[in-house]
């Protein structure tokens, strides 16, 4: 049976980490989910048809504080929509902290990330 869905998490060596990004170009499945809040996972992972980008964590920096991780996030912005394709980026808040660092991603990015709930994801992308 064919997946449509994989995952990768922090605890894939480098050698896993490359065979599920070249299955993942080689159209083996459609949805590839990352779950890590720092960019150590992700870094160098260049794809390309890629329109939408979920962060279900937002990335974070390290440290006392925990903004988050701008760097790591416009990487991901940049990961959608490549090539003046149409691409979507999506934050899950799940808390009124996550809130409050969506609010700074506003004033640091200069524009304003707009809410929405499943139904209007569903007419965005469907």
């Amino acid at each position: 049976m064919k997946r449509f869905t994989r995952i990768l998490t922090t605890k894939f060596n480098n050698q896993e980490r490359i065979s599920l990004i070249e299955e993942f170009r080689s159209n083996s499945f459609r949805i590839f989910l990352i779950s890590a809040q720092t960019s150590a996972t992700t870094h160098g992972i260049d794809l390309d048809n890629v329109n939408i980008v979920i962060n279900y964590n937002l990335p974070r920096s390290l440290g006392i504080n925990s903004d988050l991780d701008y760097v790591t996030y416009h990487q991901r912005l940049d990961r959608c929509g490549r090539y003046d394709k149409h691409g979507y980026l999506f934050n899950l808040i799940q808390t009124l902290d996550d809130w409050n660092i969506q609010l700074g991603q506003q004033n640091y990015f200069s524009f304003v990330i707009k809410q929405t709930d499943i139904n209007g994801i569903r007419a965005l992308v469907l």
